[in-house]
């Protein structure tokens, strides 16, 4: 017998045996899941950080050098938000918290979980070497707003 259909077969009988032990393993696999999007989510502002590399190239290249030193404070800022994003809560309770989060509160996360999938398409998307820093910035800002939505969401319950 294969090694992982034991490990599913114990986990069935734990999921009989012990009250809501069924419950807390979805909840786990919610919690695998979230992480999974949200370092999907840090690797593609890894393509915003190519984006800002490659316009820092052409400013060095470009004898003005004035928007270094901005394209470095945007890098800090996107660095940030990746770590942010990538270490976020789960929102999840363990098995043996204290406090139980409402599926409501879970069905909310879902939904700001969606919308910064959806912002980093658009932000991805919208973004190349000829992208007004300006406008990278406004992105970085909308991100970070995003994930205190999703904190206070977290937070709330």
């Amino acid at each position: 017998m294969p090694m992982e259909d034991s490990f599913s077969k114990w986990v069935d009988k734990i999921a009989r045996t012990i009250p809501g032990f069924n419950g807390y393993y979805r909840k786990e696999e919610r919690r695998e899941n979230d992480e999974r999007l949200r370092v999907k989510i840090s690797k593609k502002l890894e393509y915003i950080e190519e984006v800002l590399n490659e316009k820092g190239r052409r400013v060095t290249k470009s004898e003005d050098l004035s928007l270094l030193d901005k394209i470095g404070r945007i890098e800090k800022k996107l660095e940030k938000l990746k770590d942010s994003i990538r270490y976020a809560n789960y929102g999840y309770s363990g098995f043996f918290d204290q406090k139980e989060v409402s599926e409501g509160t879970l069905r909310s996360i879902y939904k700001a979980d969606i919308e910064l999938l959806g912002w980093i398409q658009d932000f991805e998307s919208t973004s190349g070497v000829d992208t007004e820093l300006d406008l990278i910035t406004e992105n970085i800002q909308k991100g970070f707003d995003l994930l205190l939505r999703r904190s206070e969401i977290i937070e709330g319950d």
